[in-house]
């Protein structure tokens, strides 16, 4: 949690949780999750994701008291490193 505590200390959110429209969770992770559970269910990253996704938001609920359920970004970066997407500036990398 030192990792969000870093972030919200910038004044700066944490990429992947919140999202300025959705108040329920991203219908786009759904699909997302839907397909990695399939597809890469032995994966470390894809479990060190799906941690994050239970953790993180209760985390940032009790320190912000907002809505911080997780959004598709939360998890596409970990699909886009297992496919061999490197360039880590242009999407968020949690996992």
């Amino acid at each position: 949690m030192a990792m969000c505590d870093s972030i919200l200390a910038k004044g700066d959110k944490v990429p992947g949780f919140g999202h300025e429209y959705f108040n329920y969770t991203d219908p786009r992770l759904l699909h997302l999750k839907q397909f990695t559970d399939k597809a890469m269910q032995d994966n470390q990253n894809v479990f060190l994701a799906k941690r994050c996704l239970r953790i993180i938001p209760m985390y940032l609920q009790n320190k912000l008291g907002e809505n911080s359920k997780a959004t598709v970004f939360a998890y596409s970066s970990v699909l886009l490193q297992e496919i061999g997407f490197q360039d880590h500036n242009s999407h968020y990398l949690l996992a």
